[in-house]
């Protein structure tokens, strides 16, 4: 027993001796300080990022990409840290040649299987929608996914016809609906989607966000950032709609393209607008999306788009609630499964207070899109 417990006690020893060893060999190597600088780094990397995604209205999620790169790019880090923290020249070794490469592919390989691009943005994003009183109230909505954005500013009413004028909204929102199902890549805004593009437009006297100068619109677009907006007209000669658009570079101020329709419906005319704006910006539909004919997935009743239309105006354009509740209904009358109106509807029926009338409005719309499936 004696002759045991010195071993033991010795053995401890050494094992205390070969630990004190090692941190001692990764001080003199100066891994803690390069590795502890590192994480410094990212850090200040990710917030950094995060000041400037928000600033220039990039893709939020780069962010978090660059995060995971840096993560697991740390095994490469500690190599080098060892092999040259130490003071003197050190020479590449056969395991760096290959350890590093092969942690950069792995940090590729992780990124790609997380996400197919780094242009998808967050899921969601905050909404601020007046209620009847005025109070500014927020809203947590899907957001669309993001790459380009382009802004849909109204279009100009030539008909003559001032029964008509509703579609100066309208085309552009159902417009706006169409592009922004085809692609992730790709976010379509007009102004009723944007409190800060109504504030803009109105401190420069435009109350009815109508019939702006193109050197303004360019303007507002440059300011977000935009990558091109739309402006455009319509008419109606007898049985025969016509459209023309213009896609505008918004850094330049340059035309992208410019585009006509002459036909007998303006669902087809927003269909071969659409598919118009896909070509301008060069911009194919996902893999598990297409471009379908706007009838398919918004509505085929134009009359109940003119009263969604019709309700969208009232409550962007005069806070108008009574008006705007009783529009979307007719909307949701004439087309039970338009799920667009039935969403407005309930949203401006609880900002009104009318929360039960909200809950009955959600449950219907569920009930309709099962039933239309």
């Amino acid at each position: 027993m004696s002759d045991i417990l010195p071993r033991s006690v010795s053995r401890q020893s050494e094992i205390m001796s070969e630990n004190r060893s090692i941190f001692e060999d990764l001080t003199h190597r100066r891994v803690p300080q390069i590795v502890g600088m590192y994480v410094a780094a990212s850090w200040l990397v990710i917030e950094l990022g995060d000041w400037v995604t928000e600033r220039f209205n990039f893709p939020p999620d780069v962010t978090s990409f660059v995060f995971i790169a840096m993560v697991v790019m740390l095994p490469a880090v500690i190599l080098l840290a060892y092999n040259h923290g130490a003071p003197g020249k050190d020479q590449w070794t056969a395991s760096e040649r290959t350890f590093i490469p092969l942690n950069a592919l792995v940090a590729a390989g992780v990124l790609y299987f997380i996400s197919p691009s780094l242009v998808v943005e967050a899921a969601t994003e905050t909404v601020q929608i007046p209620d009847e009183t005025g109070v500014i109230q927020e809203f947590e909505v899907v957001r669309q996914g993001y790459h380009q954005e382009v802004l849909g500013f109204f279009w100009d009413n030539e008909s003559g016809d001032s029964e008509l004028d509703w579609l100066s909204y309208g085309l552009p929102l159902m417009l706006a609906h169409d592009l922004n199902r085809v692609s992730p890549v790709l976010t379509v805004l007009t102004p009723f989607a944007s409190p800060r593009i109504q504030s803009e437009m109105r401190s420069r006297g435009y109350e009815s966000l109508l019939d702006l100068p193109r050197g303004l619109t360019v303007e507002i677009a440059r300011d977000r950032r935009s990558s091109a907006l739309v402006v455009g007209s319509f008419g109606q000669d007898g049985e025969t709609r016509t459209v023309d658009i213009t896609l505008i570079d918004a850094k330049s101020g340059d035309e992208l393209g410019s585009h006509s329709f002459s036909g007998a419906d303006w669902l087809t005319a927003v269909d071969d607008v659409s598919e118009a704006v896909l070509s301008f910006l060069e911009i194919e539909p996902a893999d598990n999306q297409s471009d379908d004919p706007i009838s398919q997935h918004f509505t085929d009743s134009i009359e109940a788009i003119r009263h969604f239309v019709n309700g969208e105006a009232a409550l962007v354009l005069n806070n108008d609630y009574p008006t705007g509740i009783a529009e979307y209904q007719s909307a949701v009358e004439l087309d039970p499964a338009f799920a667009e109106a039935s969403g407005s509807l309930s949203i401006a029926q609880y900002l009104s207070g009318d929360v039960e009338s909200a809950r009955v409005t959600v449950s219907q719309a569920l009930r309709n899109t099962e039933n239309s499936r």
